[in-house]
């Protein structure tokens, strides 16, 4: 089975936050209410799963957060064939980057993803593992607010993301600093756009209502 794989020596983590109202997606508020909120997250880790399964890339794990006993991981986990892990570290950064070393220990390359980039597909993953396998790396998904979507790496590199200013609009910008301090090869796949903010939504439901799907059952 694990020769029927494109990568079958890498890892493809997705992080996620268990879908609990008040707690994920609270810059959509109140454009939304806290309850719509976690469903519309619940929707998210689905759709990123099924994404990251179109294509049979490499083992998939997700990566939770506080823990992976929620119902919605246990869900997931019946659904797709992943693995569950719970996220540890005092921030992102730290979390991102246990993530990361824990697989590089075992695993050739190692890309890392989140659950809020509707536009994120299949192909930008190909890419994006192509490129480690050819001489890259780290590899960045840009993201039009200024962060990133997708990053990987074939060695553990802990400058990454140590003491980034997470959550603003320099988190790409000092990544690639840090990168390029480094002396290490990088490369960068499309631009995409985070699910993040009150404007985002009705562009969340173009792009949906363009793939066919209505989004009447989660009335974002």
């Amino acid at each position: 089975m694990m020769n029927s794989l494109i990568f079958p020596d890498a890892r493809l983590v997705v992080f996620a936050k268990a879908p609990v109202p008040g707690k994920v997606k609270t810059r959509l508020l109140p454009a939304i209410s806290a309850a719509q909120a976690a469903t519309l997250q619940s929707r998210l880790m689905s759709e990123t799963l099924a994404m990251t399964h179109r294509q049979r890339l490499c083992r998939v794990q997700l990566w939770c957060s506080p823990s992976a006993e929620h119902p919605d991981f246990r869900n997931l986990l019946n659904r797709y064939p992943i693995s569950l892990h719970t996220q540890s570290g005092t921030d992102l950064g730290d979390r991102m980057g246990r993530a990361i070393a824990a697989n590089l220990n075992r695993y050739a390359a190692v890309v890392l993803i989140g659950c809020d980039c509707p536009s994120l597909c299949s192909q930008d993953l190909i890419n994006a593992f192509f490129a480690l396998r050819h001489g890259s790396d780290v590899v960045l998904g840009p993201a039009e607010d200024g962060g990133y979507v997708l990053i990987g790496m074939k060695q553990s590199i802990p400058d990454l993301f140590h003491s980034i200013p997470w959550g603003t609009a320099e988190v790409l910008s000092e990544t690639k600093t840090r990168i390029r301090r480094l002396g290490l090869q990088y490369h960068e796949t499309r631009c995409h756009w985070d699910l993040d903010r009150p404007e985002d939504l009705q562009r969340y439901r173009l792009f949906k209502r363009i793939g066919g799907l209505h989004l009447n059952s989660v009335n974002v």
